[in-house]
């Protein structure tokens, strides 16, 4: 697993060596709301017109 140590509750180190082989990395994405404009990068949110798709440029 690297050089970071599972964090696991005391019940469960009785499995560690087992559960250390199943482990997989990840990435935490932390999101918040908030408003965009037509062209900046969304997560989940609106995404990009097409380009056929009529938009307004004001």
């Amino acid at each position: 697993m690297g050089n970071q140590s599972l964090k696991l509750p005391k019940e469960f180190e009785k499995h560690r060596s087992e559960l250390e082989k199943t482990v997989k990395s990840f990435v935490c994405i932390h999101a918040e709301r908030g408003e965009t404009t037509l062209y900046e990068s969304k997560f989940g949110g609106k995404p990009y017109p097409s380009k056929n798709e009529r938009t307004s440029k004001g």
